[in-house]
Order: structure tokens, then sequence, then C-alpha cells
């Protein structure tokens, strides 16, 4: 989706995840969250970045749904 992390870069949006996760939780949120596994042109570092963040998020209170990625065509 084109420009969808504007006007971050996409390399910074781990790293924003995490910080305003922490800041959701602080204010007394329950964050929850989607994981979209399978995507056709999905790389393996693209798996590891999304590994990643899962392992920055393992401490926090926040839900997590993965979700099988299913093309509308």
């Amino acid at each position: 989706m084109s420009g969808k992390s504007l006007p971050f870069d996409t390399r910074d949006w781990p790293e924003i995840v995490v910080e305003r996760t922490n800041i959701l939780i602080a204010d007394n949120w329950f964050p929850a969250y989607t994981f979209i596994v399978g995507v056709s042109n999905e790389t393996d570092n693209d798996i590891k970045q999304s590994l990643d963040s899962l392992h920055w998020l393992r401490n926090n209170r926040v839900l997590y749904v993965p979700s099988i990625f299913t093309p509308v065509e």
C-alpha cells in the first residue's frame, strides 16, 4: 500500500510500533495486532523482521492475531 507508512520510512516502522505500543500501554490501552503471514512475495528477511518485531514486543501486554494472507483477485 503506497504511502501507508508516511511520513516515516518503512525501515523505521518496527521501532515506531514498539515505541507507540509502550505509549498505549502506559495510558492503559490494550493493543491488538494482526500479523499477516504468507504474502506471495514475502522474503526470508521479511519473515525475520516480523519475528524480530514479535520478540521486541514479547514483554508487553498485547494481543497478537496471525492472519493468513488471501489475495483478492
